[in-house]
């Protein structure tokens, strides 16, 4: 892992989290776009949308222009919070334009314990940000495996399985956790026990009703007090000792780098982790200046989360119609399927992103720009503006860009 990006990952519990989210910062001056006003960071609206207005809204329920497609997750004041922790939701309820996705920013105390609990319908992944951790999961086929995390690590959990997460160290665990549903529902076991009757518990078990625990109803906790272990009967009654490797984590320093003249990217597959479904994550590092070129994603749709520094990201939709909008650490930014869009640095620092991808394979299939024309013949890219086909055979062919260099420090 970059030096950089593992100091922001080891002090992310204390940064990001109060800060007011900016926005716009406007067009790429690159870009050549029309009616590009000039923002800065101060700013709280995006840029207008550029082009004809859609004839309807492209989200049932939004009218004008282009729907929000950011929110601020660390600083938002929708937050739940419980004695031992808080979580933030990026959900349709925040996002009415997130489909077959949600994020949640979730934060445990020191001594705080995310219940036994299973997703109904959503795979869940999740990547430690700070903090020291310790993940429980018992599988439908009778296995089941305690493994440790640290900060860079990704670990996925199946929907249906059941599963906990601890906070093992002295300092705040800080997980984003992404599920491919925009509405993911959750059966905590506090709230599934209580509700049954007494006998019939006491039956599952083979004891009296009397020599069954007695179960107080304590509603939608969620993040409880780690209790002190009780010594097992037997060793065979005794949690599995924590995995190395596990079946369901990976760290981050594990995936192999890809590097490009503007930055890199560790792109998960089930190579890496062979469970993962439904679901992957792109950690990815942008140096200033740098851009992930205009591309697009046949197949499946993008959620981001912004770890450190500053990005623009321009979004076109299918009308045609263009909003740029400013990230800052710790908003999410939900991209649809197959829509057009770019991410540039435009700051001093480098920039850190958490990229995940939402489709059945667990890929990221992308068309990108550069490729694209170099591809189909000047004549034909050049009939869409109907100018001379020498203006576009006069571009260099450079092969797969995918995050394009400072333009100043290119040859």
């Amino acid at each position: 892992m970059d030096s950089r990006l593992r100091a922001v990952l080891s002090r992310r519990a204390a940064v990001g989290r109060g800060g007011a989210v900016g926005a716009g910062l406007g067009l790429l001056a690159t870009a050549g776009a029309r009616d590009a006003a000039a923002q800065d960071w101060k700013a709280v609206a995006a840029t207008p949308t550029v082009g004809a207005q859609p004839a309807a809204p492209p989200f049932p329920g939004l009218t004008g222009g282009l729907a929000p497609f950011t929110h601020p997750l660390e600083s938002s004041s929708d937050v739940q919070q419980v004695p031992f922790g808080t979580v933030r939701w990026a959900r349709a309820r925040q996002m009415a334009t997130l489909s077959g996705v949600a994020m949640a920013s979730e934060i445990l105390a020191p001594g705080g314990l995310r219940e036994l609990h299973w997703h109904l319908n959503a795979h869940e992944l999740s990547y430690c940000l700070a903090g020291s951790g310790r993940f429980g999961v018992f599988a439908s086929d009778g296995t089941g495996e305690t493994f440790d995390i640290r900060p860079g690590s990704i670990t996925f959990m199946p929907n249906g399985y059941t599963h906990f997460i601890e906070n093992t160290g002295p300092d705040e665990l800080h997980l984003i956790l992404t599920f491919t549903d925009e509405q993911p529902e959750t059966i905590d076991l506090s709230q599934t026990l209580p509700s049954l009757p007494l006998p019939l518990l006491a039956q599952t078990f083979g004891v009296t009703a009397d020599g069954f625990p007695f179960l107080p109803v304590r509603g939608d906790r969620s993040i409880v007090q780690a209790l002190a272990a009780t010594p097992p009967a037997t060793e065979s009654a005794a949690t599995p000792a924590p995995s190395e490797p596990s079946a369901y984590s990976i760290h981050v320093d594990q995936i192999p780098a890809k590097e490009f003249g503007g930055g890199s990217v560790r792109p998960l597959s089930r190579k890496e982790l062979p469970i993962i479904e439904g679901i992957t994550v792109y950690p990815l590092q942008i140096v200033p200046g740098g851009l992930r070129e205009p591309h697009w994603h046949p197949g499946t749709s993008e959620m981001n989360y912004c770890v450190s520094g500053r990005a623009q990201i321009g979004l076109v939709a299918p009308d045609g119609s263009l909003q740029t909008f400013a990230v800052e650490p710790g908003t999410v930014a939900f991209i649809p399927q197959n829509w057009f869009h770019y991410i540039a640095n435009l700051g001093d620092d480098p920039l850190a992103f958490l990229v995940f991808f939402v489709n059945p394979n667990a890929e990221a299939p992308h068309i990108d720009l550069s490729q694209t024309i170099d591809f189909f013949p000047p004549a034909v890219v050049a009939a869409s503006f109907g100018v001379d086909s020498a203006t576009f055979a006069a571009l260099p062919q450079r092969g797969d860009i995918f995050l394009a260099a400072p333009v100043e420090t290119e040859g």
